[in-house]
């Protein structure tokens, strides 16, 4: 509460202001606190609203009470921790009857929980996306050591995987081809994480690119493709691959 009366009168104690031609103020201390903090009955600010001297004295004592305020904080407010355990409802009903209780009473503590209400209030930022590196695979020479599958006839790589590939023509009477592929390591061990593979017909970009079925061992199939040039994406939970052309079928 703030109080704007200012004079000169001399004052020798709080709560007994001598003002020429006006009556002392008659409250104690403990009247005028209550009066301070917002607590007294209407009556009795009515009261002291009436008389300069109470106004006088209240401001005064106002003062020495702001001074102090910190050291009353300590000494009878809770902790920081258990008032966020409050603003959660995360206290004992009983505790938090008791800091309800306070609460009534404290600005300080009101101001507290106002300000842990305002920062639940602002909404969180969505973390930014993950960026996976991308990069193109590049049609190398197959070797001996990684064991291409079922006889690979191509093999790409990136500065961290190879990526061996076959294609077989279907048996039906559709002329189709299955397009078979697994990632290696550069040690030539099998590399499992794989998020999707998926073909993408160049020379018809308006149709939907085309799933791959995953396998557990990291290989990955793809059947019932036309004869033609393909597109091909591999989804790593670190990278995304692209195969930019591999050609598919013939037209024989």
């Amino acid at each position: 509460m703030a109080f704007l009366i200012d004079s000169g009168s001399d004052v020798s104690e709080v709560g007994k202001v001598i003002m020429p031609g006006i009556e002392p103020c008659a409250f104690d201390e403990a009247t005028l606190l209550e009066y301070i903090q917002g607590n007294a009955s209407a009556e009795l600010r009515t009261a002291i609203d009436r008389s300069p001297a109470c106004v006088e004295a209240a401001r005064r004592f106002a003062e020495q009470v702001e001074i102090l305020a910190p050291l009353f904080r300590l000494a009878l407010c809770p902790d920081v921790e258990t008032l966020i355990d409050y603003h959660a409802k995360a206290l004992p009903s009983a505790k938090q009857l008791v800091v309800h209780k306070h609460l009534q009473h404290c600005r300080q503590c009101q101001a507290e929980i106002a300000l842990f209400a305002a920062i639940d209030a602002v909404p969180l930022q969505a973390e930014p996306p993950f960026l996976r590196r991308l990069m193109d695979a590049v049609l190398a020479v197959p070797t001996l050591a990684l064991s291409p599958i079922r006889g690979a006839l191509l093999q790409y790589q990136t500065p961290t995987i190879h990526i061996l590939l076959d294609t077989r023509k279907s048996t039906g009477k559709t002329r189709t081809w299955t397009l078979i592929g697994e990632l290696r390591t550069h040690d030539g061990m099998r590399f499992t994480d794989l998020e999707s593979v998926s073909v993408q017909q160049n020379d018809a970009p308006g149709l939907p690119a085309l799933p791959a079925t995953l396998e557990e061992d990291g290989s990955f199939v793809l059947k019932g493709l036309a004869a033609g040039s393909y597109r091909v994406q591999i989804i790593t939970s670190t990278e995304e691959i692209h195969i930019r052309e591999l050609m598919i079928g013939d037209d024989g």
